[in-house]
């Protein structure tokens, strides 16, 4: 009998390896290159060869890249907005 018990665990424990373990890991393993490779294609697409400090600076809220000054993404100062609450 205990033969038999043991059996059915070995076969439950070889069919859980091969059947989730194993394509859980590939699958993984292969997304993870995917993901790489698509950050590498968008990196040099982008001609991104990453900034040193000393060519990239923030001054004012504004960035200067080898001496190109950059305007901001948005005015920082007009952003907010006074709000009122109305009692009735």
């Amino acid at each position: 009998m205990e033969y038999v018990l043991l059996a059915i665990l070995l076969y439950l424990g070889y069919r859980f390896i091969t059947g989730f373990v194993l394509p859980v890991y590939r699958t993984t393993k292969k997304v993870k290159e995917q993901m790489n490779n698509m950050r590498d294609q968008f990196n040099q697409q982008q001609g991104y060869n990453g900034y040193n400090n000393e060519e990239t600076t923030v001054r004012n809220g504004k960035t200067t890249i080898k001496g190109i000054e950059e305007k901001p993404k948005y005015d920082v100062e007009g952003e907010y907005i006074k709000f009122e609450e109305v009692k009735d």
